[in-house]
């Protein structure tokens, strides 16, 4: 073999070696490392990188019908989330704050949303832990609010606000508390769970927008007097399990004037970004206390 021939061939096999290695790393993509450690803290600010500065209205955040997904990113639409988070350890009460910024200025102006302007939502990414929070907001726009983080591990923080004349958006940072700490398994879709007491079931009606029907029973007799909760006989926030894309849900007739009249079931409409395994923690009010049930439900986009 002539040397320039065989040097021709040379650089055919590495381009083929190459070639095959570019692919296997995108069918593979990157090796998480992500470790929670000593004081290792992370801001959702919009200079974060990772998954959570996705845009939430492309294809990777949108489910199969196309809707987008909320809650995957610490920015959108000019929007941004910035935590300080410093002061919290697990299992001791400590302050969280964070500001909303509208291009270079925190934003002050909100419309309220089930009579709250921002609600403030932490999980850990095991989906457990889960806390829903209303923070005060100063004149600088600064919110604040004090929180005990029960356990360490990495958790997410959503803020749902509507700007003043605009509408909903659901920012989301990342929160890593310091500490030893093994992930649970998600519990498996049962559509029922049972809290203070209080037995919480949910019938799942498709469509195009999705209908999650609950019912609330205790020592087997129906609860017909449930009391108003933000504005409504109930509260629904739903994940997506899988990567904790966050829903968008309302109470439906009765529900959303806090009829308590209205008889046992609580209906809700879910905007579902796709379909999938979700986490449903329902908040509720009776005998003069705040209660939240959380269950695993199936949930079918059938658009």
């Amino acid at each position: 073999m002539k040397p320039i021939a065989g040097l021709g061939l040379y650089a055919v096999i590495l381009a083929a070696v190459f070639g095959v290695g570019t692919a296997a790393g995108a069918l593979v993509g990157p090796l998480d490392t992500e470790q929670v450690e000593h004081g290792a803290s992370h801001s959702g600010g919009a200079a974060a990188g990772g998954e959570h500065d996705a845009d939430p209205h492309s294809g990777d955040a949108a489910g199969s019908s196309g809707t987008a997904a909320d809650g995957l990113a610490a920015s959108r639409d000019g929007y941004a989330l910035r935590l300080d988070a410093s002061a919290l350890t697990a299992g001791t009460p400590g302050i969280l704050a964070f500001t909303i910024f509208e291009g270079d200025r925190a934003l002050t102006s909100y419309d309220a949303t089930h009579t709250k302007e921002l609600h403030l939502v932490v999980v850990r990414r095991d989906l457990t832990g889960f806390q829903h929070a209303h923070p005060e907001r100063d004149e600088t726009g600064r919110w604040s609010t004090l929180l005990t983080v029960p356990e360490a591990g990495q958790y997410k923080v959503f803020a749902d606000f509507t700007p003043r004349g605009r509408s909903p958006i659901v920012l989301a940072g990342e929160l890593a508390i310091a500490g030893s700490f093994v992930p649970r398994p998600l519990p498996p879709p049962s559509g029922a769970a049972r809290v203070d007491g209080y037995d919480v079931a949910v019938t799942v009606v498709a469509g195009a927008i999705t209908e999650l029907r609950f019912t609330v029973t205790r020592g087997g007799q129906p609860v017909t007097d449930l009391e108003p909760y933000l504005g409504a006989r109930g509260h629904l926030v739903a994940l997506r399990a899988d990567d904790l894309a966050y829903l968008h849900v309302h109470p439906v007739d009765a529900d959303a004037g806090g009829d308590v009249s209205a008889g046992p079931a609580l209906t809700f409409a879910a905007d579902v970004p796709s379909s999938g395994i979700y986490r449903l923690y329902l908040g509720f009010r009776h005998a003069g206390a705040v209660h939240t049930a959380a269950m695993t439900a199936t949930i079918e986009d059938t658009r």
